[in-house]
């Protein structure tokens, strides 16, 4: 029997960037006539006898070239950002970095490992104002939803194969 305890860290995949149209700016007028240009070309496709499918695929391509000639757009990222990290936190991390490449350059490490224990309290205080803001102003509401929020997001169930026990003894090797 193998034992065996793994400790891993999940790759976080960015989510890429979504095209999204401003309609309030459309040319609605542009985009009418060339409609109008496709609805008798596909007209002339189905007297010409060709199948549902192409006469779809080119009313679909069409509107999308319309849409991307006479629509606005803009690219949306969903935010991924922790809430508590402010532009303060965001300079000192840069600071830390190039601290670190000063040290790596000079072999002295007493500077950033001081700043990087100051960055780490900053980031912890910051987050703990967050929480207890964030709480303090449901509760004072009489809402309760974020204190759970906040609760189910600190929840961590412990997946895993659990310790094998022969006669009643835990097990840790494969003896």
């Amino acid at each position: 029997m193998i034992v065996t305890d793994v400790d891993t860290k999940p790759y976080y995949q960015r989510s890429k960037a979504r095209k999204c149209y401003i309609y309030s700016k459309a040319s609605w007028n542009n985009i009418k006539e060339e409609i109008s240009l496709t609805s008798t070309n596909i007209r002339q496709m189905q007297d010409r006898g060709i199948n549902a499918q192409e006469m779809s695929d080119t009313f679909k391509k069409e509107l999308f070239q319309s849409m991307d000639k006479h629509i606005p757009s803009k690219e949306i990222r969903s935010k991924n950002n922790l809430p508590w990290i402010n532009h303060k936190i965001r300079k000192l991390f840069k600071k830390k970095q190039r601290l670190y490449q000063q040290a790596k350059r000079t072999k002295k490490w007493t500077n950033y490992r001081q700043f990087q224990k100051e960055v780490k309290r900053q980031v912890m205080k910051a987050e703990y104002s967050y929480i207890n803001d964030t709480i303090l102003k449901g509760l004072e509401t009489n809402n309760t939803k974020p204190f759970w929020k906040y609760i189910k997001s600190r929840k961590t169930d412990n997946i895993g194969v659990s310790p094998s026990k022969n006669k009643g003894k835990l097990v840790s090797d494969s003896k």
